[in-house]
């Protein structure tokens, strides 16, 4: 799949947010504070200690182990990891370029529950824990996931996205088109205000 949408509809069927994640750039709309996010990969580098890039992105989002940086894992990479097994439960760990580590926890049916990316003095975090698993096209697939950022260890903010639908493969027709009164802000000011990292 070449591109992923995302809306928020908790009050009464109002929109909160959409988001729209595709192979070149990210777009984010929020209604309740009339400001958007528009920007392709290469400007969005060094506004997070993280680099993503499409596929690492849509792995995250759809419950799938990931190689930073790369497009998919064919068998040849798979010597990149370190699998650590305990019973029916794997730990599976990859470094990238940057030295980040990356670290999926997965259960005895294969499926991943949590995702850690976390730099190398384990100051800072991102924790990713999918819940709710439910077949979709017979497959499970989270509809809870638990996203946080950490500082030491400690939560410093973050979001809770609960599906109530998934479709997948299904073309997209979908209108990103921008109020004139939004305003345009970057990537790192959002990571700012959900994790109030300056305070």
């Amino acid at each position: 799949q070449r591109q992923m949408c995302i809306r928020d509809r908790p009050f009464l069927g109002i929109e909160v947010f959409r988001a729209e994640i595709s192979v070149d750039s990210v777009k984010v709309i929020d209604r309740m504070n009339k400001r958007y996010v528009a920007d392709n990969y290469a400007n969005l580098k060094g506004q997070t200690p993280i680099e993503f890039n499409f596929y690492n992105l849509q792995a995250l989002f759809t419950n799938r182990l990931f190689l930073p940086g790369q497009q998919g894992i064919s068998p040849k990479l798979y010597n990149r990891f370190k699998l650590k097994q305990d019973g029916p439960a794997a730990e599976i760990q990859v470094k990238d370029v940057m030295g980040l580590l990356y670290t999926f926890m997965a259960d005895g049916e294969e499926k991943i529950l949590s995702t850690c990316i976390s730099e190398p003095s384990d100051r800072y975090a991102l924790q990713w824990l999918y819940e709710d698993f439910r077949l979709v096209d017979r497959q499970p697939f989270p509809m809870l996931m638990d996203v946080q950022v950490l500082k030491n260890g400690n939560p410093e903010g973050g979001v809770k996205i609960h599906y109530s639908r998934i479709q997948l493969d299904e073309p997209l027709k979908l209108d990103f088109s921008v109020p004139s009164k939004y305003k345009r802000i970057t990537f790192a000011q959002v990571l700012k205000t959900i994790t109030n990292l300056n305070q």
